[in-house]
């Protein structure tokens, strides 16, 4: 009994629902029925020897408190189950949600790095390759082809290196 009472106690204590609190409550009542009414008297009958008694009022009292208490226990378990089930339910959509976003943060992030990446490579490349074109025909020994040295930046200044040499 003590155990049962320290557990009904530690459920009590869980963030329970306004409906679990009450069929918590209901179960709780129709539990110390069934040990007042029924299993306390049905102990004092058998210890004074009373069997026809206690006999009687198992089949008349406690029996019809057992199921009575057995609907307030599935009841209540089943409020349970179901609440668990909708905050599973809400909990998962949530989780898709994020997921989904997550992911597409992902693709798009990525995307946004190829790009980035293709810019930087054709802004390094291309002055490359026009100075290289330049330095073949300096090679072949056109010297009088004319160098953009528009750029300010480091394949700028390569170029306008290149026209002084050139």
């Amino acid at each position: 009994r003590e155990i049962i009472n320290a557990e009904l106690d530690a459920l009590n204590k869980l963030g329970l629902t306004e409906k679990q609190k009450t069929l918590l409550a209901k179960f709780g009542d129709i539990r110390e029925r069934y040990s007042s009414e029924g299993v306390a008297i049905a102990s004092n009958l058998l210890k004074e020897g009373k069997y026809v008694e206690a006999n009687a009022l198992l089949l008349l009292k406690i029996n019809p408190l057992y199921n009575e208490l057995k609907r307030g226990a599935d009841a209540l378990l089943q409020q349970i189950a179901s609440d668990a089930e909708a905050k599973y339910a809400t909990a998962r959509t949530e989780y898709e949600a994020t997921r989904n976003l997550s992911i597409g943060l992902i693709v798009v992030a990525a995307l946004i790095a190829a790009i980035g990446g293709a810019l930087l490579v054709s802004a390094i490349v291309t002055p490359l390759r026009k100075t290289m074109q330049h330095f073949d025909r300096i090679a072949e020994g056109k010297l009088t082809d004319e160098i953009d040295i528009s750029g300010r930046d480091e394949p700028g200044l390569l170029m306008c290196n290149l026209a002084t040499m050139q």
